[in-house]
């Protein structure tokens, strides 16, 4: 149900994943008028608990996901590793913010990096690795200390490991017992921090302001927000973010997660093309929660206040 490119409340909104960000997505939804179509894959889905409608079927059931994209007005996700074909697929039925090209970077490290870097933006140096010369290329390019994650698919410090300069390079890659990797230098930080942000089909932005971020054996532990960072860290950081949503044209919410070098330096670790978990005190600390910002900006509504 669309007036002038807005979806009314009324309209069904589908959301790919049933997770715990799917969840709170259907709560905002709900609380401005809208139903909420759940696509899920089998197993306990948190959103379904809430959701007014769910299907359940793989991501990559082509005839599945276009009954289920009949059924809504608009969609978007809750994770990001979503089959981008998929996403394709659907997003020739209804309108999907984020789009399926904006999922496709995020979905591979260094697709990602190489996109990012190609707008002028600070990311960590990498290299890709598809071989064991491409790692010791890697660590002549970069020193001999690095983080080697797989492309896709790795989470909260799964499909990494670190490499040290003691490391044989053969011992190293019989490990890894992968061919589609990337090599990150080694970065000496001060703290972690990251920045949440909306972008409207018609290029609004709303950032809310930077979160500090603790982290337990790779699992965010505590967030907090304001910062003890310098101000003008703060707004290199808000500035960086602008210009990842607008370099990959997001409509929807994205989190900027960035390394602080210990002279202030800001280094872009990963993008995040959804809610983020440490986007969760938006609820309560701001006048807008990320949840309800993402709605706004699947439905074509003025972003709120990030106040």
């Amino acid at each position: 149900m669309s007036d002038g490119g807005v979806i009314q409340p009324g309209s069904t909104l589908g959301v790919l994943g049933g997770g715990q960000l799917g969840r709170m997505f259907a709560q905002a939804a709900q609380r401005l008028g809208y139903r909420v179509h759940v696509y899920t894959t089998p197993g306990d889905a948190v959103a379904s608990h809430v959701a007014d409608e769910t299907t359940v079927g793989a991501y990559e059931d082509l005839d599945l996901l276009t009954t289920f994209a009949s059924r809504v007005d608009a969609i978007t996700v809750e994770f990001e590793n979503v089959p981008a074909s998929s996403m394709a697929h659907v997003e020739s039925h209804r309108p999907v913010r984020p789009s399926s090209s904006v999922l496709g970077v995020a979905q591979n490290r260094v697709r990602e990096k190489s996109t990012l870097a190609s707008h002028g933006l600070p990311v960590t140096p990498f290299h890709p690795v598809r071989t064991s010369d491409d790692l010791d290329e890697a660590r002549r390019a970069l020193g001999p200390d690095l983080v080697v994650k797989t492309s896709s698919s790795g989470y909260d410090g799964k499909g990494q490991q670190r490499v040290g300069a003691s490391d044989e390079t053969a011992d190293v890659w019989a490990r890894l017992a992968c061919d589609d990797l990337i090599a990150e230098q080694m970065i000496e930080f001060d703290r972690e921090i990251s920045v949440v942000g909306a972008r409207g089909a018609s290029g609004e932005i709303a950032l809310f302001d930077p979160i500090e971020n603790e982290h337990r054996r790779h699992i965010l532990h505590r967030s907090v927000s304001p910062t003890s960072m310098a101000a003008h860290v703060e707004h290199d950081a808000l500035e960086i973010a602008r210009g990842v949503l607008e370099a990959l044209d997001v409509v929807g919410v994205l989190c900027v997660e960035f390394f602080v070098t210990p002279d202030g330096m800001l280094l872009i670790n990963e993008i995040a093309p959804r809610p983020h978990n440490s986007g969760h005190l938006t609820i309560e600390a701001f006048e807008t929660s990320q949840f309800e910002q993402q709605v706004r900006a699947l439905c074509g509504l003025p972003l709120g206040s990030t106040a």
